[in-house]
């Protein structure tokens, strides 16, 4: 027979005890759910590329030579995740852009050893990602290439709607061919976790271009009431 309870302490270990093996009873559960295991192994797979791919990009912002121009101005490669594009994605995709600042022979070397994927790959993967619309460093809005992209198809005189099916058509055929540049990329690199599916691709590149658009208009407004603002003051002076 089991000693009786005789305090209060003893009570809450005995409850104590029995919540720990609940909670391992359960966990046993888990462990034969063969959903729930998947799930917890392709985690512990992510989180081993997410570290994977910060290591790659520490490398490439830090060990690439950089290139010095003739007035002694340092060029260095820059490579910073797109977090619009998600817990591992953003990172790939940093890796991609990045590229574009490895614009010497010897930096474009150094990359693509660091990387483990042929520079080219790289370039036309960036190519097919675009631009998005920025401001530059003179204040001028800037439409990006994707931007630029939808206002070069022609609507062939078919009206709105034949245009609007075009530029669907030029989207998904863009999407289509960056996910299998992603694919290839992510299989170079020994990543498997990294690549999303097509629409949530499509979703997130979408969810990039809008963000930078409300930036840019974002910054070309606060310009412009700057300007406005100074001009403001330039008559009143002059008054």
């Amino acid at each position: 027979m089991n000693n009786p309870v005789t305090s209060f302490e003893e009570a809450v270990a005995k409850r104590v005890a029995e919540m720990k093996a609940e909670k391992r009873a359960r966990s046993l559960d888990l462990v034969s759910n063969e959903k729930f295991m998947n799930t917890q192994a392709k985690l512990s797979i992510l989180g081993e590329e997410v570290a994977k791919l910060d290591n790659i990009i520490a490398q490439l912002n830090t060990a690439i030579t950089p290139f010095i121009g003739r007035d002694g101005t340092k060029y260095q490669v820059r490579v910073f995740p797109i977090s619009q594009f998600g817990i591992g994605l953003d990172k790939l995709m940093g890796i991609i852009a990045g590229s574009a600042s490895a614009f010497t022979d010897d930096m474009a070397m150094q990359y693509e050893a660091i990387t483990g994927v042929p520079f080219i790959e790289l370039q036309i993967a960036n190519d097919t990602l675009g631009s998005v619309d920025y401001v530059n460093k003179d204040g001028i809005y800037v439409e990006g290439s994707r931007t630029l992209m939808r206002e070069e198809i022609e609507d062939n005189g078919e009206g709105a709607l034949a245009h609007l099916k075009a530029v669907k058509k030029w989207e998904d055929d863009n999407i289509e061919e960056l996910h299998n540049m992603l694919q290839s990329i992510a299989m170079k690199m020994n990543l498997t976790e990294i690549v999303p599916s097509k629409e949530v691709l499509k979703d997130r590149v979408a969810k990039w271009e809008m963000s930078a658009q409300r930036r840019a208009k974002k910054q070309e407004s606060e310009i412009q009431k700057m300007e406005a603002l100074n001009e403001s003051s330039e008559f009143t002076i002059s008054d």
